[in-house]
Parts: C-alpha cells; sequence; structure tokens
C-alpha cells in the first residue's frame, strides 16, 4: 500500500502545491532537453510522443520532492515514494547478478523443493543462471521502461552491440521525457555503434512475437535481461527463465490468467535481489523452529476459539505463495508460478509504515447525506431524516490525524503477513474486528508471522469480537457484512475504520461495489411509513381475498410453466427497437409488463396478460392513469407484492400477490398467523420493477423468460426510457426532466457492445438480478435488450427468437388460480387485527423514548446510549403483540446511523456531544410523530401523489 498515490503525496493540499511549483520547471525543462534527443533518434518517435495524450498513466510529484508516475484508475503510483532509491537497488543487484538467457537452452526445470529456507534452497542451482553483466553476452534486453531512470545507466555498464527495451504503454514512454536522460542514450548508441530498438504499445503475445523476432536477427544466442516492473508477460519470462521452464522458442504460447495482472505496472526488484543469503543452515532451521512454534501456538488458539478457522488452515498446504528467508533474515512470501514477491524490501518495515501512516490519517466509511431525488411526500421519515441529513451534510470536511485509541468497529480487508494486524488489534481496542482476506496463501502464511495467540486471548479476555472471512473473492462481502454489521447495529458502519493491506482487483472492486451497496441501502430501506402502509395495504388485500401466491404450487402448474415462454418488458430504451417482435410473438408468450412501459405498450398496440408494480405510493395510480383507457387496464391483470396501493389494485382485473421477504407485513403475518407460512415469498424483488417481475417469474415456475427494455444503462443518457413513455413530452419527444441528475457516469460492461454508461442504483438492480437468477440453474434467461450486461443470462437478439406456438393463456391462468394461489385470506386480516394492539406500540415508543433521556457528557456514553437504542428495538421482536419492531427498524437503522456520525464527526469530544444532542432532539421527535400516527391513523393508505409535478413539467 505504499504506493497508493494519498500516501505519496502530501495530505496538505498548500504543501502538495509548493512542491509541485518547485519541481515542475526543472521536469518541463528536462522534458523539452529529452524530446529533442529523441529527435535526433527518429523525427517520428519524437513527434508522437510530443502529440500523446495521457490515458492511464500520468506523472505526479511525491512529498518527498520526487517525480513518480499514477495509474489513474488504480490511483496506484509505478514506485515507491523515491523511486531513484528503488532504481539504484534494481541496477546494483543487475550489475552483480544479471539474468543471463541462453536461446539455445532446452528445457531443464530446476525443481521446486518443498522446503523452508532460501530461495536457493527451494529452487537449487537457481543462482547458475545469473552471472556478473561484465561477462557473457553483449545484448541486452530490458522490460519496461516507466520514468526510465535505469536506462542510460544500463548502457553505461558495459559496450553494448545490441539493445532492446519493450515498453508495452505509451503513456509510460512519454512519461520518461520527464524524467530519464534520453540524451545520454541517444549519444552512447550514437558512440558505441549499440543498435537500440524500441518496441512500444504492443502487448501480451504479439510483445513477445516482436522479442522472438529480435533474438532470430541476432548472431548471439545469449542476452542479459533486465526487469525493470512487473506485468504478467514480463514476471513469466523472468521466472521462466531463471528456473529454466521456459523455452525461448515457445515465450509466444505463453498464458496467464487475469489475476496476476493486479501488481503490473509497478516497480519491483527481481529474483536476484533475493539471492546471496549469507544465513547459515543452523540460524534457518532455528528461525524455522521460531515459525513453527508460533504457528503451533496460533492453531491451538484458534481450535480453542475459533474452530472453523483452525480446521481449515490445519492441514492446508500453500497453494501458490511460499515462505521465504530474505537476504536479510526476514520472512517475505513468493509467487511460485511467476516469481514475485508480496514485499519488496522489509515486510515488517513496509507494513509498520503504511500502518503508521494510516494512523495518522485514518479512513473512516461515509454517509451519502445528500437529499434523495423522490416523489412529494407527507412522509414522517423524509421530513426528519433531511433534518439529519442537513446537519450531516453541514459538517466541516475534516481529517483526522490519530487513529483512536478505542474502536468500535475496525474493517480490514487483506491480511497479507499480518504484521498490521498486530498493531491494531494488541495496541487498540478494538470491539469488532472483521477481516476479509481472499487469499488462503497469505493467511496460513501468517500463523508462521502473526502473533494471533495473543489478539484473540485479548479478544477473549475483554469480551471483543472478531470475524475472519477466508479465503472468499468477495462476491459474497456485501451479505456477509450486512449480516455481521446487523448483530452490533447497522448505524456503526459511519463509525467503522477501513484499512486496506493490499491491492487485489477483484477485493478492490467488491470492496467498491460493498460501500455503494451500503449507500443505496441506506436509502431504500423500510422505514416508519414505508412499514406503515406496507401492513395497511396488505391487510387491504387480505380483506379482499385477492390472490396469494402458495407455496405448494402443484405438479401441474410446475409442467405448464416448464414449457411456456415469458417476455418480461421494461421502459428501457431499447424497448423501442423490439416492438415489432414482439407484436409478433405476442400470441406465443406470456407477456409481463413493468412499472412505466405499461403507457409505451398501450400506445404501440400490445396488450400486457399480467401487469406488475412493486411501489406502494398512490402515484403509482396516477402514472397508470395516463394510459387514459381504464377499460384497457381493467383487462389485465395485476402482478404485484404484497403492500401495493390497494387503489392500484382496483385499476387491473384481478391482482396476484406475491409476499416479499423482509417487508414488515411479510414479517409480522409470518411470524403469527398461522396459514400465512404457507404463502410464498420473493427475496429478490427490490430496487426496481423489473426485479420483481423477473422474481416473480423465477418464484412461479417459468422455465424459458426473455427480457426487453431492461437495459439498466444507457447508450446515450439523454435516452434514458422508451421514446413512447410518459418520460417524454407526447408531441415534442424531449425529455420532461433531466433524468442524467440521477447520475449516469458509470462504466459497466454492455450486453450488445462493449460497455454502456449506468448509475449505482441501476448497478444494484443488476447485481440483485444476478443473484436472483443463479439460483435458478435449469431457467433459461435470454436477455434482449440493448443495455448491460447481466450475468447468468444469454445475449440474444430480438430477431432471432423462434417461437411458434399460441399459448391458451384464459386456461393458464385458470390453472394458476386453481392451483398455484389461494383467494381466502379474510380470515387472516381478521386474526391480524386481534393480534396487535396500539396500546403495546405506545408503550414500546414511551420506554424507546425514555432511553433518550440517558447521561451522554462523553463519547463512551453515547456508544452506551446507541447500544441500548439497537438493543432495545431487537429485544421488541420478541413482543408478539406490538409493531413496533417492524415499523422502527429500519427508521432506527438510519437515525442511529446519522446520529453516529454526528457523534464521531470530530476529533473534538465537547463539539461532538453538542452535534449529537442537536441530531437526538430530531430522533426524538421522529419517534414521537411515529406513535401520534399511529394511534391516529393506523391502516390508514398511502396519499403520495406526483400528478402536480408531472402537469407543471408536461407543459413546461
Amino acid at each position: 500500500m505504499l504506493r497508493n498515490i494519498d500516501f505519496q503525496i502530501s495530505g496538505d493540499d498548500e504543501i502538495q502545491q509548493k512542491i509541485e511549483a518547485t519541481v515542475t520547471p526543472v521536469i518541463k525543462r528536462k522534458f523539452q532537453i529529452n524530446l529533442n534527443a529523441l529527435a535526433q533518434y527518429s523525427p517520428e518517435l519524437a513527434e508522437k510522443l510530443h502529440r500523446h495524450p495521457p490515458a492511464q498513466y500520468s506523472p505526479f510529484i511525491t512529498r518527498k520532492k520526487h517525480l513518480n508516475i499514477v495509474n489513474v484508475t488504480k490511483g496506484r503510483a509505478l514506485y515507491d515514494i523515491s523511486p531513484t532509491i528503488q532504481v539504484n537497488q534494481q541496477l546494483a543487484d543487475f550489475q552483480h547478478r544479471g539474468l543471463l538467457v541462453d536461446t539455445e537452452n532446452q528445457l531443464a526445470d530446476i525443481p521446486k523443493k518443498d522446503v523452508f529456507g532460501t530461495i536457493e534452497n527451494v529452487y537449487p542451482g537457481i543462482e547458475s543462471q545469473y552471472c556478473g553483466v561484465d561477462e557473457q553476452s553483449d545484448c541486452l534486453v530490458i522490460l519496461g521502461c516507466g520514468l526510465g531512470l535505469h536506462i542510460d545507466r544500463l548502457l553505461q555498464m558495459k559496450a553494448w552491440k545490441r539493445v532492446l527495451l519493450i515498453e508495452p504503454e505509451w503513456d509510460l514512454l512519454a512519461d520518461s521525457l520527464y524524467s530519464a536522460n534520453w540524451l545520454r542514450v541517444v549519444n552512447y548508441i550514437q558512440n558505441q555503434d549499440c543498435k537500440l530498438t524500441l518496441i512500444t504499445g504492443e502487448t501480451d503475445q504479439q510483445m513477445l512475437q516482436s522479442l522472438q523476432q529480435w533474438q532470430e536477427e541476432s548472431d548471439q544466442s545469449t542476452f542479459f535481461l533486465f526487469k525493470h516492473y512487473n506485468y504478467a508477460p514480463f514476471n513469466a519470462l523472468e521466472f521462466g527463465f531463471a528456473t529454466r521452464s521456459l523455452s525461448f522458442s515457445n515465450i509466444d504460447k505463453i498464458r496467464w490468467p487475469s489475476e496476476d495482472e493486479d501488481r503490473d505496472f509497478e516497480c519491483c526488484f527481481g529474483l536476484n535481489s533475493y539471492l546471496g543469503s549469507d544465513k547459515s543452515e543452523l540460524e534457518i532451521d532455528l528461525l524455522s523452529e521460531e515459525l513453527d512454534s508460533r504457528r503451533e501456538r496460533n492453531l491451538l488458539a484458534f481450535a480453542e476459539r475459533m474452530p472453523d478457522i483452525y480446521s481449515q488452515c490445519l492441514t492446508y498446504q500453500q497453494q501458490r505463495w511460499i515462505p521465504f528467508v530474505m537476504p536479510n533474515g526476514e520472512v517475505n512470501l513468493l509467487d511460485t508460478d511467476y516469481g514475485v514477491c508480496l514485499f519488496n524490501n522489509s515486510p515488517k518495515e513496509e507494513s509498520q509504515l503504511y500502518f503508521d501512516y494510516y494512523s495518522s490519517n485514518p479512513k473512516l466509511e461515509t454517509l451519502d447525506a445528500r437529499k434523495s431525488l423522490r416523489k412529494p411526500s407527507p412522509y414522517i421519515h423524509y421530513k426528519r431524516s433531511d433534518e439529519l441529513k442537513e446537519l450531516v451534510s453541514a459538517l466541516p470536511q475534516e481529517s483526522r490525524t490519530q487513529l483512536p485509541k478505542r474502536l468500535p468497529s475496525f474493517i480490514m480487508y487483506g491480511c497479507g503477513t499480518g504484521y498490521q494486524i498486530e498493531s491494531i488489534m494488541l495496541g487498540h481496542d478494538v470491539d469488532y474486528f472483521i477481516l476479509y482476506e481472499p487469499n488462503i496463501d497469505y493467511f496460513t502464511a501468517s500463523l508462521l508471522l502473526t502473533d494471533w495467540s495473543a489478539i484473540l486471548e485479548k479478544v477473549e479476555d475483554n469480551e471483543q469480537n472478531i470475524y475472519l472471512n477466508i479465503g472468499d473473492d468477495g462476491n459474497n462481502m456485501f451479505n456477509d457484512l450486512h449480516t455481521r454489521l446487523q448483530q452490533q447495529g447497522i448505524n456503526i458502519l459511519s463509525y467503522t475504520f477501513f484499512y486496506v493491506s493490499y491491492f487485489h482487483r477483484i477485493m478492490d472492486e467488491a470492496i467498491r461495489s460493498t460501500r455503494e451497496q451500503f449507500r443505496v441501502l441506506m436509502n431504500i430501506g423500510e422505514y416508519f411509513d414505508h412499514a406503515m402502509f406496507n401492513i395497511s395495504h396488505t391487510n387491504e388485500a387480505f380483506k379482499r381475498n385477492c390472490y396469494h401466491l402458495k407455496k405448494d404450487k402443484g405438479t401441474k402448474v410446475a409442467a405448464a410453466l416448464s414449457n411456456t415462454p415469458v417476455f418480461i418488458v421494461g421502459n428501457g430504451p431499447s424497448l423501442d427497437d423490439n416492438i415489432e417482435h414482439l407484436k409478433q410473438h405476442q400470441d406465443h408468450a406470456i407477456i409481463i409488463s413493468c412499472g412505466t412501459c405499461l403507457k409505451t405498450l398501450y400506445k404501440l398496440g400490445i396488450k400486457p396478460d399480467f401487469h406488475a408494480e412493486v411501489e406502494q405510493t398512490r402515484a403509482t395510480v396516477e402514472w397508470i392513469e395516463q394510459v387514459n383507457d381504464p377499460e384497457w387496464v381493467k383487462g389485465i391483470d395485476l402482478l404485484s407484492v404484497n403492500g401495493v396501493h390497494p387503489d392500484v389494485v382496483s385499476m387491473f382485473n384481478q391482482a396476484f400477490i406475491c409476499f416479499k421477504r423482509g417487508e414488515a407485513a411479510t414479517l409480522m403475518y409470518q411470524d403469527t398467523i398461522k396459514g400465512t407460512k404457507d404463502l410464498e415469498d420473493i427475496l429478490y424483488s427490490y430496487p426496481t420493477v423489473s426485479n420483481s417481475a423477473l422474481a416473480y417469474a423465477l418464484k412461479l415456475g417459468f422455465k424459458q423468460i426473455f427480457m426487453f427494455g431492461i437495459d439498466l444503462g444507457f447508450k446515450d443518457p439523454s435516452q434514458h426510457h422508451s421514446k413512447h413513455s410518459a418520460y417524454f413530452h407526447e408531441k415534442s419527444g424531449k425529455e420532461l426532466y433531466n433524468y442524467a441528475k440521477h447520475g449516469t457516469g458509470i462504466r459497466t460492461k454492455g450486453n450488445f457492445r462493449e460497455w454502456v454508461g449506468t448509475k449505482y442504483e441501476f448497478r444494484f438492480a443488476r447485481e440483485v438480478m444476478e443473484e436472483a437468477i443463479a439460483e435458478y440453474a435449469d431457467v433459461d434467461v435470454f436477455n434482449c435488450s440493448d443495455g448491460a450486461h447481466i450475468s447468468g443470462t444469454q445475449a440474444l437478439l430480438s430477431e432471432n427468437i423462434i417461437l411458434s406456438e399460441s399459448i391458451d393463456k384464459i386456461a393458464l391462468k385458470t390453472l394458476l388460480k386453481r392451483h398455484a394461489y389461494t383467494a381466502e385470506t379474510n380470515t387472516w386480516y381478521q386474526l391480524f387485527s386481534e393480534q396487535y394492539q396500539q396500546q403495546e406500540f405506545v408503550d414500546n415508543c414511551e420506554h424507546f423514548l425514555d432511553t433518550l433521556d440517558a447521561t451522554t457528557e462523553n463519547w463512551q456514553d453515547i456508544l452506551n446510549l446507541l447500544n441500548t437504542q439497537f438493543s432495545f428495538v431487537q429485544q421488541s421482536s420478541a413482543n408478539k403483540h406490538s409493531l413496533f419492531f417492524a415499523l422502527m427498524r429500519g427508521a432506527a437503522s438510519f437515525c442511529l446511523t446519522y446520529l453516529t456520525r454526528l457523534a464521531f464527526s470530530s476529533e473534538d469530544e465537547e463539539l461532538c456531544i453538542g452535534r449529537f444532542k442537536e441530531g437526538k432532539e430530531i430522533w426524538r421527535k421522529y419517534i414521537e410523530d411515529a406513535r401520534d400516527y399511529y394511534v391516529d391513523s393506523f391502516d390508514a393508505w398511502d396519499v403520495t401523489t406526483q400528478k402536480v409535478t408531472w402537469e407543471r413539467q408536461a407543459k413546461g
């Protein structure tokens, strides 16, 4: 993590600007000198580099006043904070011990021994592949240019006849003009009669083939190989030649998986830097005994406290990364596939150096306190949550200067060798520690190097909590982390420190995705008003004896639906391209329209068999009314989850409802009302109506699903829905409001094209769809939408759909009503009304308010109060006569999260206490408002409207 750009630049913007102002004139002069020098070598190359715009790699100046290069996507630097020191070490190692490649050598692997020791112990004879560069060949291959600090100095080592420089990235060659000494390079090749060949912009197999071609033109069979930085093909070449597992004639056949690209374009030391240890056999044996003893102590500690980890590690053998002894006597980890080391110099020093930096600039999870775009609403939650958001938004930007001694929650992504875990767990008091380590090799190596026994003993003695997730690639990170945080209170997320131990592409993507999902979750949770209306609307559906989906649907339904295609139609812009194909096949498949596409299909003469809605606000009625043909709508059946607005139900022929798992009404009915546990529930029905329709179709038992207009992305941000939909003006076709304000600046893989734009909510929706589809391996889901790629689906152009058999849709619906649904539900509502008592909820609210009166004069008092509130909500679920848990759990999670943020918004305790108390009064009013609304308006329906807004926009 010493390569992170935030570590390498000053945290003080003013200081960093002064540094840049001092260094910039110097590197600008060097740029011009180098450009003129290269023009002597190749005018075309000089011109191209002069005009080259940086795309992926850009120069920057470190706080140590050195020029470096950053990968703008990763935020990772090519070099350590002082590149010159690193390059000097590379050059010294190479001059003393350079890798000599003999292209005529046949394969003769140096076998890897399963021993603990130095590189020479692990690969006996590997040192014979190296020699001083003043001997042997006068041909040189340089893998990587970067800043170019090494090039002229490599040339000065001897009189080379042929030199090949391979730089896959044009960005890096262009950046070298600011730092290399190209004038000396050009003078050298002119004075020494040396032929310099540059291969730039070629990658992978093309680059390797060029290397072969260069060697074929030589009259020598040997050359020295200098690797400047990590790059998967470079690593494969160096390690393959060093261990003689690679024949030069076969280098164009090298393959490597994408996960081996995590450290690409980061300067590293070659294997020669780790050769030549002067440690005796006795010293190595003593070190091995010390490590084995520590491992045994650690395993015993895990056996007592975390037996799953013990079982996982007891007989585990390192698969790829093995511990070895460096010349300085420290233990590092070696990648036995490509010869790359986890640390460059000292694992202990590097780990401690970054942890010390982190401790002076700790990272907290942040809240998105922006007010979300939403329908006008009288909701209590929106009123009070906006007041809390205003308090958080008003907080000044304030960086922390030290890691607190007491840490309620700490998440570490990556274990590595584990030294930093000792620093955090033994040097601080962590109430809840979570570790994610995708690489089991790393974790098992930490058993040799980290005092886990002391860590686990402290955790036990102090009644702290520790959770280790070892081996997960990150796909389950959000669900796993969500579950863990719920155990201690999701509010603690806003006072959770996080630490990333090393860069790992898949883990990095999972971290970003998880943090985005938490931000989305905070804005789509089931708060008080939503929960109230979910219950009241569900009550009304039961009173009306609406059809509700059963778990036991019978074999006849399964057989019928397995052979029945279903079209799920969303309102994405690509729907316009599929209209004719929908018309062509509307008799060959069940058609389910989703949300706002109902008007689009009406205008185009396509009548769906079912219409799906998931929103429970009354504003949905106004959307549907834009069809302006009540009789046409009345001829369609509604497909929805419980909580759908009763007025929406009344607009359609019949309603086919399924419980939505986790919703307030679902929880309360299935917890206490006998018979409702036999009803089916859907898990993946959020965050969009398309998610709900897909999850519903899968749960019903359809095996052939075709998706249209479910784009979840945009080729053009202004084309976000079908042109025939209500998002666009009826006559002019112009969009009625700027949809791009919702955020469309994220790229994602496209279904029919390389990429499309999307937004966080749509990416979340896609991920939820992928989870839903993954549970049905026997279902074929065809994505006919020209939007985002959805894993688990098959991309299919609509013109390639082959369906010819007409469906008896009336008979199918009759079969469903008879076997898959029940309409005898009124008695359940009666039982529910008797079960839950108003006074029980009021009493809960009063007791909950009493807990807010606790003394809060310091941070520990605040943590105690927050824990008390969280525990109260959790324990209220045991009261089978109160709806407090169902109605207030989401509100409590949200508000306690924001109160936590206010309470720990600064390192000034007194200031934080004042901010917390201000927020606490808003939360108090929220609870009082909820109590009063429950008493006055229980079983009322939602009255949210959007008609005025839409009429105003349409006129505009």
